[in-house]
This record gives C-alpha cells, structure tokens and sequence, in this order.
C-alpha cells in the first residue's frame, strides 16, 4: 500500500469537505433548497418527537428528569449512527461512476456520510438545548466531548463496515434497516434498564454507554444505576473493535470495489 503523505493528505482531506458540502446541498429538495432539507427534515423530525414526548405523552420523570427530556438526549448520538449507517450502506454504488473512470481515493467515500451527519448531529444539539432550556457546566464538557468522540469512533467504523459488506453482499443491503430496528430496542432509548444485571449481549451494546454519558452530561443523570463516569469506564471500548473490523474489512477489499460496483 503506497504511503500517504503529508500533502496527499491535505488534499483528501479538502476533497472529503468539498464532496460532504456537496452532499448536504444536492439532497432530495435539489440544489436550490438543499441544506434547508438536509438540516429541516432531521430538525423536524426532532421537534416532533419533543412535542410527542415532552407535552402530549404524561410518561411521569426518570432520575428527575421529565421522560421527553430523557428520551431526546439518548436519541442524539443514535440519531447520528443510524444516518451514518443508513448513508453508507449505498455509498459506493452512488459514486459508482468515479470509482471506476478516474483513480479516486475511495477510502473516503466511507467518511462522506458520517461528516455530513456529523453537521446534523450538533444542529440537533442546539436545537435540545433551547427546547430543554438546559445549561451545561464546565464539569460536563468533557463527559460530553468524549461520549461525541466514541460515537464519532463508532460511526466511522461502521461506517466502513456496512459500505463494504453492501458491495461484497449485495443481499445484506435490505437487511441494514431490520438490523437497525433491532439495534434501536436493543438500546435504552425509549426504555429504562432497572438493573445492571443485564445480558452480555445488551452489555456489549456499543451505544448503550454512548447513550448514558450523553444523558450524564446534558441531564446530569446515569443509566442503570450507575453514574455517567462509570459508564463511560465499564461501556467504551467495544467501538475501536469495530472501527478496526471496519477498517480492515475495507482494506481487504479495496482493490474490488470498483469491479463489484
């Protein structure tokens, strides 16, 4: 593998920026309305879920917290994964045509949907801070910058993971959505762990950790039990696992992906 120098990657780096601005402004409403639709339907989508859960649904408080406040906090950083995923899993059959006429780096193609949610994922935290009316603290900082920095870990790897398995099987592509709804109940969002006595399938859920430190540092509750500082010692390292399956998993690969797109 020939190495990446200190140039190559300041170009691919711009390129990456450049397609993730193109792909934010050429959405479903066009060219004209793009970034509109891009940050709106997301936002609203948010807006919506605050409405439904903090004014039309009486679920009663969690660690005293009201159930709309919880509920939106954890959905957050899944918000962010499940775009990641969802953009990915078609990623190289839609930039099919470079791949295969021009020598393109496609080892940022991956990167294009986790940036572009990445964008949508702080315009939704502002947006939970003004509907919350929440004020975080110096002390909440960091637990907040590091659940953003595992999510951002986590949403990479899979990023590489599910955009190649969608090329090596073309038959897995249908299945990322059920694997999404899956994952989605198979997390503390919509629910509450009441014990920490929890099967090593749900322990070893990646987002379940992410999910608590986001709700430690915007709401100043844990989850299950335990406080947001030992969520984030005993639920963190299952995402460099798959960031290196993803990556790896691409490398392998990489020569066919242009011939299997």
């Amino acid at each position: 593998m020939k190495k990446i120098g200190r140039s190559d990657l300041r170009t691919r780096l711009l390129m990456l920026l450049r397609l993730s601005y193109h792909e934010l402004r050429m959405s479903e409403a066009g060219p004209s309305a793009g970034f509109l639709w891009s940050f709106g339907e997301p936002a609203l989508l948010f807006l919506v879920l605050g409405l439904v859960f903090r004014s039309g649904v009486r679920a009663g408080e969690i660690g005293g917290v009201p159930y709309g406040d919880w509920f939106l906090a954890g959905y957050l950083p899944w918000q962010m994964v499940s775009r990641t995923v969802g953009g990915s899993a078609g990623i190289f059959r839609k930039h099919r045509a470079v791949l295969r006429q021009i020598r393109f780096p496609a080892e940022i193609l991956p990167l294009l949907p986790a940036i572009t949610s990445f964008w949508i994922h702080l315009f939704l935290l502002f947006l939970f801070c003004l509907m919350t009316g929440e004020e975080m603290g110096q002390g909440t900082w960091p637990l907040l910058l590091t659940a953003m920095l595992e999510m951002s870990v986590l949403s990479v790897g899979l990023a590489y993971l599910v955009a190649t398995l969608c090329v090596c099987l073309p038959l897995f592509a249908p299945l990322v959505s059920v694997l999404m709804q899956i994952w989605f109940w198979a997390t503390p969002l919509a629910w509450q762990e009441q014990t920490t006595d929890l099967p090593v399938s749900l322990c070893a859920n990646p987002l379940r950790g992410i999910v608590g430190n986001y709700r430690g540092a915007l709401l100043g509750t844990g989850v299950g039990g335990l406080e947001a500082g030992d969520i984030l010692l005993h639920r963190s390292p299952v995402t460099l696992p798959v960031l290196a399956a993803g990556i790896l998993l691409f490398v392998f690969f990489r020569g066919e992906i242009p011939d299997m797109v």
